[in-house]
């Protein structure tokens, strides 16, 4: 797959600008346009002579010149797609030069026009959203409304009227009454990426802009994306209370929203710095002007409260064990509707904030094991991100949006499982698999399975995340029960003149598990986590028994050949994904290549005098996307990167020969020239589709699956065995018990792929001369006869 990024609103603002300003550039100079005052530069920035009006150079400074337009005219000729500035004049030149050349070829193809129009349509969007704040300068305002005015000139005198489809008007979508919100979601899918497919030898070009009026831009950017983005969290956990989504997929989403906004927010301030380099304090007063600039209500006012939670934290946390007030908005609020709900929401931010500080402290104080088991295991991202609040006191867009987030959660959940039970939920179901039993010095064990030196450390740690976190005796951090409270620092501040009474005060919530509730995103990095190490663990039991490698060449020579109807599902997900382990690259489709794969991957030589059994010669491997997401919730694999990653693992299952799906050629050419630029919302889609996709791989129960493969290969054996008596020989020479009934059921499996061969072999044909059917051959075969009877009696749940 061609690599894809997340494109923020003012990014792809800035990619359609540049769009139309490069193929207006290349349209107009065939014309016989020529630059009076051409700029060049590699980042888009002037390159004017610092020397200019100084008078005559003296000997030095003209050979220090020399030099310096020598190493530029180098550089040029290296670089001669260097990014060309087009002044407002230069471009309103273009454009006459281009509406009067009357030239077919001169018409404005539909993908740039659409880039225009985009163009347009956002900034209107972004002046009429600063008129409403009253944030920006008149200057800036200004300075806004002459651009658009000259890319309305452009379309307007570039517009094809036989193209359009609104009638011949271009502005009838231009008003920003009628401009929706989603704009930047809904252009053509394909147009940025058919902008990279220009002659390599054009010159890119870019419209010359006021830094300070771009930063208006950006800053507009950050809040119409943050705004998407806490739609979509909204939309996705209205799944999760609907039962529609389980927490795990919602939490990898949630994040990548909170992760988008981080580096919108990244990209912003590295916009502003360029400008505003004059302060020590440069990101606070980005911090600062974005608050102060951001109109949305609910965004405001969490900014307002984390802001005053900040103030009231200067300074650090104390040792002592005094606890701390917050103040609230005011009593004169307490009869309007809305202040109270933003009173409530001021209340429950405060509250998630005084544990996580809790909790941070206690952590820091551990000293010792039990101590610990008070503590939360480890830190969520957003924990990670709101502990920015205590530790440097400033309030930026990012933890913003991480606390309005949870707000947001606590008022949609109403039916869905709270982080404790869904973690106990998951604890329960591994702890059922497994089958832990404590052996001598305190080791553990699996009842029935036998483990490496390499699985015991992984057993021993599920063991400790399934049993020891849920103990009556260690719960879940106990806060409350600990009676440590956040510390004073400073005496409270008074409001209006007048000291606030305890009542009008907020204090940490009394309920012992409130922040494992009020954060679902730690239960839903514990799941995550939890289950990347099962696998592990599961992957590698399963390479130690085999049972599974075995009874995955069963199931496929008796589905194969039609003997057996009946979908095991969770088996042909793993042969889809461990294929190569299994089979040694592709699925067998015949009886003869069946045999060859299962004799390579056992390792079985087809010389008879050596025939020597290596059921360890095939390993399955871990599945990259359990791993990726444990990375990406830890902050070491990027948002692309896992993407990447997760897109790859769901194509494994797009073709498979149980199922029958294929990819269509028109399929393989929308994969091949989807965009490669996608915005904030549709990455989180792109990211929803890939979850769906590979969330059941991660949720192969490998330890409950090897264990099933064991007991229907003991039944096989044993019931085969009554039709067709066999002596198997003892191939190692081990006296472990487990290692023999591992090789005596590769014996038993390698015996049914030989009898089909044979079966095949001679095998009479029809009366009419056809060949007989896989299925009609096979089945007189009493060995395979006898397996399709138990595994359908298994698949079925007869043998439960």
């Amino acid at each position: 797959m061609s690599s894809t990024r997340t494109t923020s609103t003012y990014q792809r603002y800035k990619d359609d600008t540049q769009l139309f300003i490069t193929w207006i550039t290349k349209t107009a100079t065939a014309c016989g346009w020529k630059p009076t005052a051409p700029k060049k530069a590699a980042q888009g920035t002037s390159q004017a002579n610092p020397d200019k009006g100084k008078g005559r150079l003296k000997d030095k400074e003209r050979k220090s010149a020399k030099n310096v337009n020598s190493v530029k005219e180098d550089t040029e000729k290296a670089n001669p797609n260097a990014v060309q500035t087009i002044t407002t004049q230069q471009l309103l030149d273009q454009v006459d030069i281009v509406a009067k050349s009357n030239r077919t070829s001169n018409h404005m193809p539909q993908n740039i026009h659409q880039a225009l129009y985009n163009a347009i349509a956002l900034r209107k969007q972004c002046v009429a959203w600063f008129e409403k704040t009253d944030s920006a300068t008149p200057a800036a305002m200004e300075g806004h409304q002459y651009f658009i005015g000259v890319l309305e000139r452009a379309i307007h005198e570039l517009h094809n009227e036989s193209d359009d489809s609104s009638g011949g008007n271009p502005f009838l979508l231009l008003e920003v009454e009628d401009i929706p919100e989603e704009m930047s979601s809904t252009v053509q899918p394909n147009y940025v990426y058919r902008a990279a497919q220009t002659n390599e030898e054009d010159t890119e070009c870019q419209l010359e802009t006021d830094p300070q009026i771009d930063i208006v831009m950006i800053a507009y950017s950050l809040f119409r994306d943050r705004r998407l983005l806490r739609a979509e969290v909204k939309r996705v956990w209205m799944r999760v209370d609907h039962g529609n989504m389980d927490l795990a997929q919602a939490t990898i989403l949630a994040l990548a929203c909170l992760e988008m906004v981080r580096q919108a927010e990244i990209g912003a301030y590295e916009r502003y710095d360029s400008v505003e380099k004059q302060s020590d304090q440069t990101y606070r007063d980005f911090c600062s002007m974005i608050g102060t600039a951001d109109s949305d209500s609910e965004f405001k006012g969490t900014e307002r409260i984390l802001s005053k939670l900040a103030q009231c934290l200067k300074g650090g946390i104390s040792t002592s064990l005094t606890e701390r007030y917050i103040p609230r908005t005011g009593a004169e609020s307490l009869h309007d509707p809305e202040m109270r709900r933003f009173e409530e929401q001021d209340k429950f931010i405060c509250q998630v904030i005084l544990d996580m500080i809790i909790d941070y402290k206690r952590r820091r104080a551990c000293v010792d094991k039990a101590s610990s088991d008070y503590t939360l295991q480890f830190e969520d991202s957003v924990y990670t991100t709101l502990r920015e609040l205590w530790t440097t006191n400033i309030v930026t867009p990012t933890m913003v949006f991480a606390a309005q987030m949870l707000w947001d959660i606590h008022n949609i959940s109403s039916k869905a499982a709270s982080g404790p039970t869904v973690m106990k939920s998951a604890a329960d179901k591994y702890c059922n698999s497994f089958d832990f039993s404590l052996t001598y010095g305190s080791a553990v064990s699996m009842k029935g399975l036998r483990t490496t030196e390499k699985n015991s450390v992984l057993i021993y740690n599920i063991y400790g995340f399934t049993t020891k976190i849920f103990d009556d005796g260690a719960s879940f951090p106990r806060f409350k029960q600990l009676s440590l409270k956040l510390s004073t620092l400073a005496k409270l501040h008074i409001e209006d003149g007048k000291s606030r009474d305890a009542d009008d005060y907020i204090t940490t919530n009394e309920e012992n598990y409130f922040l494992m509730k009020a954060n679902p995103f730690y239960a839903g990095t514990f799941v995550i986590d939890l289950g990347s190490t099962v696998e592990e663990a599961g992957v590698e039991l399963a390479n130690c028994h085999v049972s599974i490698f075995l009874v995955s060449h069963l199931y496929n020579l008796l589905h194969q050949s039609g003997l057996c109807s009946i979908r095991w599902t969770v088996l042909e997900r793993v042969i889809e994904l461990h294929s190569k382990a299994i089979f040694g690259d592709k699925i067998p489709l015949s009886i003869e290549e069946m045999v060859l794969r299962f004799d390579y991957r056992a390792g079985i030589p087809h010389d008879e005098k050596q025939r020597i059994f290596r059921p360890d010669h095939w390993r399955m491997q871990l599945t990259p996307a359990a791993q990726a997401l444990r990375e990406f919730l830890k902050s070491t694999r990027t948002l692309p990167q896992l993407m990447s990653t997760l897109d790859s693992q769901a194509a494994v299952h797009e073709v498979s020969p149980y199922r029958g799906n294929k990819i269509s050629k028109a399929q393989q050419g929308a994969k091949r020239h989807q965009p490669r630029h996608l915005t904030p919302v549709e990455t989180l889609s792109k990211l929803e589709e890939h979850l769906e996709a590979i969330f059941p791989d991660i949720e192969i129960d490998y330890v409950g699956l090897t264990r099933q493969c064991i007991r229907l290969l003991s039944r096989i054996r044993e019931e085969t065995d009554a039709v067709v008596p066999t002596k198997y020989p003892d191939l190692g020479g081990s006296e472990d018990q487990d290692v023999k009934e591992r090789d005596f059921n590769t014996l038993a499996v390698y015996d049914l792929i030989q009898e089909a061969k044979d079966l095949q072999e001679n095998a009479p044909r029809k009366k009419d001369g056809r060949k007989k059917t896989m299925a009609e051959v096979l089945v007189n075969g009493p060995r395979i006869r006898t397996a399709r009877k138990v595994l359908i009696k298994e698949l079925s749940g007869e043998n439960s």
